[in-house]
């Protein structure tokens, strides 16, 4: 596999996080503020445009271009390492490892320092709505019961735990016949079911968690959804994982299972950036 391939999904997740989503974060302070107070928000539009898209506070175009700025870093680098004009990484690389391995730590590193600035950013904003935003005097709540049957159509269920099913009866098939090419096979075959069990919990808990005041029933839905996307992710991923038992070590796992993830991450990434403006147009709308 060329390092082509590696190269263009982390640039591809790059310009999603950093340019892309840079575009949510006026629509994002709105949500904050209405999921704290909606009637509040509806009051005082404006004045919530005012406290929130200050410098450093997630709406701000500060924010956004900060955001901009390290997206051009990271692509940079990674485009640098790829056609090796970086040779201090280069040169270190042929001790640790292949080019795609460099490729690899460097992107998941300049993410991982760009969240964690997003996350403060957001915890920033939090903290200041708190202060400015008033909590409604009274919140309202359905005596509906609520199943995961109520949010999730009965043929994507079904087709999820049919996927589930045939997923975990190949690993048992799998080890059964000893197709498995490394030991400790059956203590790795606990990863698929202990995974598979504690998403299961999530989306069955996930109906009884207390609605956005913005988004009401829908945010509890995509919630739901995001779960069961997770169910059908995580067969993948260790569908690949028994794949790499079968065939043994000429088949490189890792770099398939950080592809595919960071590939998923893209695809639910650009869903995501249709989703909150056909839920509330009104509300998401920055202008």
């Amino acid at each position: 596999m060329t390092e082509w391939i590696d190269f263009s999904v982390y640039a591809a997740m790059t310009a999603i996080y950093w340019f892309v989503s840079a575009h949510w974060a006026a629509a994002m302070a709105l949500q904050m503020a209405g999921d704290r107070n909606q009637d509040w928000l509806a009051a005082n539009r404006e004045h919530a445009r005012t406290l929130l898209f200050r410098r450093w506070l997630v709406g701000s175009r500060w924010f956004r271009w900060s955001c901009y700025a390290w997206g051009a870093v990271s692509l940079s680098i990674l485009l640098a390492i790829q056609i090796g004009v970086w040779r201090q990484v280069l040169s270190t690389a042929t001790h640790a490892g292949s080019r795609w391995e460099v490729l690899k730590d460097a992107h998941s590193t300049l993410l991982i320092v760009g969240l964690l600035y997003y996350f403060a950013v957001i915890v920033v904003s939090s903290r200041r709505l708190a202060k400015d935003v008033p909590l409604p005097e009274r919140r309202q709540a359905t005596l509906t019961p609520r199943t995961v049957s109520g949010f999730v159509p009965r043929w994507f269920r079904m087709a999820t735990y049919a996927l589930i099913g045939v997923h975990l009866a190949a690993w048992v098939v799998v080890g059964t016949l000893g197709l498995y090419s490394a030991p400790d096979f059956w203590v790795r075959s606990a990863g698929p079911v202990t995974f598979t069990g504690i998403f299961l919990v999530i989306a069955h808990a996930m109906v009884h968690l207390r609605a956005s005041d913005t988004l009401g029933v829908p945010d509890r839905r995509l919630g739901v959804y995001f779960v069961f996307g997770s169910l059908i992710y995580a067969q993948l991923m260790f569908a690949l994982r028994l794949y790499g038992e079968v065939v043994g070590p000429s088949f490189d796992v890792d770099r398939a299972l950080h592809l595919t993830l960071s590939a998923t991450l893209v695809l639910g990434m650009l869903l995501l950036a249709f989703v909150p403006r056909a839920l509330k147009p009104a509300l998401y709308d920055p202008a």
